[in-house]
């Protein structure tokens, strides 16, 4: 995950529930800055939307495009303070 502000990287992990309309997502903030959680909600097959909240009060939503059982997915958003986020879900 890219997050506009942040010069690193944030790497996380996605729980992939295996329901078709949604699961749950978490990563750890560089810098000892907090942990983020949220979830992601499947409106087609292709397409969906997701939230974030963070222990250290940021806060994220956005879009997102599945590519497919076990190929991952990207989203793009922004956070409260309009600042972008983006991520990549690399496949299995």
């Amino acid at each position: 995950m890219q997050w506009e502000g942040y010069s690193d990287l944030i790497a996380g992990y996605v729980d992939l529930n295996q329901r078709r309309d949604g699961g749950t997502v978490q990563a750890t903030l560089p810098n000892n800055d907090g942990t983020c959680s949220g979830s992601y909600a499947m409106t087609s097959r292709t397409e969906g939307t997701w939230t974030l909240s963070c222990t250290n009060d940021m806060a994220a939503s956005g879009t997102l495009k599945a590519y497919g059982s076990g190929k991952g997915s990207s989203g793009v958003g922004k956070d409260t303070k309009g600042n972008t986020v983006t991520y990549t879900l690399g496949g299995r």
